[in-house]
């Protein structure tokens, strides 16, 4: 008998639960070879696809697979309209959002999903390409930036606290590039965020209609927005290189300081310890 913990936990928790997958129609060849490729992960129970169209492809027939028809123009789709209907019918599941040209790969790391998803966990994974030679690439000036500048990938479990609220007061639209830093911002008030591309393999297939499901737009670095860097890029990166690196002034360096600080104690409700411990 195999007394290997790992072994153990395998046996327990692996293929014990069930992914439903959500993606955007989108009406070009490469779509359909992307539905065949999640399509072979395990444990999907169900594929649910976003259509604006009732013209649908004979590609798509397939027992797993829903079409979920709703009024928007081309490109128009909104997180807002996602998620809310994730929220009113998939609660407690483990769902899978992926942009249309995104596909996942069977790895070991998915088989314990709902121990990852613990703790409120909302994972925002960034994607690797794939050329059609099938060799594996980054945007290097993009990781120089110690962050990636969008997600590809969204998986999580809505519970009694998914609450997007504040979604329905400012539509922020799908397809549109980094628009994820201003999503991010708003998950971030009810989740724990996490880029784990340590962890988690997400591909993205490169092909001549790429920019359409990813308009560029300009970025402006604002207070309304989060940023989530890459964790294989963070984990190689201390605060003191990170420093180095930035070239702050003394002043930034004080400030930086200063708000890791202050995070950190009220993190811990250290101030509030001790006035309440003071006596005068």
């Amino acid at each position: 008998m195999n007394n290997d913990i790992d072994y153990n936990i395998s046996q327990k928790d692996k293929n014990n639960y069930k992914i439903y997958l959500f993606t955007v129609m989108y009406h070009n060849p490469i779509f359909f070879e992307i539905i065949k490729k999640n399509l072979c992960l395990n444990n999907v129970e169900e594929i649910i696809i976003f259509s604006n169209s009732l013209n649908l492809d004979n590609n798509l027939e397939n027992d797993k697979i829903h079409i979920i028809k709703m009024e928007y123009n081309e490109n128009e789709i909104t997180y807002n309209m996602i998620f809310d209907y994730i929220l009113n019918n998939y609660k407690n599941k483990i769902c899978i959002l992926l942009r249309s040209d995104t596909y996942i790969e069977n790895q070991v790391n998915l088989e314990f999903l709902p121990c990852y998803l613990q703790n409120n966990v909302f994972l925002c994974i960034s994607s690797i390409s794939i050329d059609n030679d099938g060799n594996m690439l980054k945007d290097d000036n993009k990781m120089k930036t110690f962050y990636s500048m969008n997600q590809d990938c969204w998986i999580f479990q809505p519970n009694e606290n998914y609450d997007l609220d504040l979604l329905n007061k400012n539509p922020i639209k799908f397809n549109i590039s980094s628009n994820e830093i201003f999503i991010n911002k708003i998950l971030d008030k009810k989740y724990n965020l996490i880029n784990d591309t340590e962890n988690f393999k997400i591909m993205k297939k490169l092909h001549d209609d790429t920019n359409t499901l990813r308009i560029e737009t300009k970025l402006n670095i604002t207070d309304e927005i989060k940023l989530l860097p890459e964790t294989t890029i963070v984990n190689k990166v201390n605060l003191e290189n990170l420093i180095r690196y930035l070239e702050l002034d003394e002043f930034d360096l004080y400030n930086l300081k200063s708000d890791l600080l202050k995070k950190v104690l009220i993190k811990n409700n250290f101030l509030e310890k001790v006035v309440t411990k003071t006596t005068f």
